[in-house]
């Protein structure tokens, strides 16, 4: 069995992307990094047919040694293991980066990789959740709270706040920028009122 990886324009593997896409059915981290020009692009083959692809991206700003994305067709699968390997060989990747419910890539970390670490956690929403607090008002901010807002350390301002008390105590917004129909939910709480259920 002869397994080949070849770097490709991202032209080449966009109806393999476009079938990722689908059985991802969720928001890509940083699903913009293709068209922008920020990764590489590898087809993968087994014995001549093409079997998936790979990206790597670079994690330093200079060399593109960090495995971004990899999908291999589902009656290929059973080859991941192999295949990833052979793409880490070709690609000289050192790194790889997954969201966490990327279940293919994330299990190719797991495999091969050392040193694994998370800043951010990805779930699925399994129910539609109603919270609301006492007393909380949900509104669109005026520009008449710009100097009521807490100061923001993570996030930015978001259009949307939650007041309690005459206090606004959180914000938060959505960003449909890229990767529709999903988009970037955000929000900060200021440091006082966390940890009572305001996010």
């Amino acid at each position: 069995m002869e397994l080949d990886v070849r770097r490709v324009p991202l032209e080449a593997i966009l109806s393999l992307r476009a079938l990722y896409r689908q059985e991802m059915a969720c928001q890509i981290v940083h699903d913009s990094y293709h068209e922008r020009g920020i990764t590489d692009s590898y087809l993968v083959s087994v014995d001549g047919e093409i079997a998936g692809y790979g990206s790597t991206k670079a994690a330093d700003g200079k060399v593109r040694d960090c495995v971004k994305e990899f999908y291999v067709l589902p009656d290929r699968r059973f080859l991941a293991d192999r295949l990833f390997q052979s793409l880490l060989n070709a690609t000289n990747s050192i790194r790889v980066e997954s969201q966490t419910n990327d279940r293919l890539l994330t299990l190719m970390l797991f495999d091969h990789c050392r040193d694994v670490g998370s800043d951010t956690v990805l779930f699925e929403d399994g129910f539609t959740a109603t919270h609301s607090p006492a007393g909380v008002i949900y509104r669109e901010g005026t520009p008449a709270d710009k100097h009521r807002i807490f100061d923001h350390t993570v996030e930015p301002v978001g259009d949307w706040l939650l007041e309690f008390g005459g206090e606004i105590v959180a914000t938060g917004g959505i960003l449909c920028h890229y990767n529709p129909p999903y988009g970037d939910i955000f929000m900060e709480v200021a440091p006082s009122h966390r940890r009572r259920g305001f996010g």
